[in-house]
């Protein structure tokens, strides 16, 4: 995802249950995580990382910019 930075992708953890969802359909996320992730120590919302294409938890409070699903 060259030229792509930082953003959110419309998935969150599910507090105290240790699972990931997506917003929209309410199915586990997997696969694609960075090492160590996902981590909800860090925070309970789900970016991706435009250079790595790597998923990982982020504060949800944090500006950035996000993704959206075309239906």
């Amino acid at each position: 995802m060259a030229g792509v930075d930082t953003c959110w992708v419309g998935a969150k953890g599910l507090d105290g249950t240790g699972m990931i969802i997506w917003e929209r359909s309410g199915s586990i996320v997997s696969g694609m995580w960075s090492q160590g992730e996902p981590d909800s120590n860090i925070g309970d919302c789900v970016k991706l990382d435009g250079g790595s294409s790597k998923l990982s938890m982020g504060d949800c409070d944090t500006a950035l910019s996000f993704l959206c699903e075309i239906f």
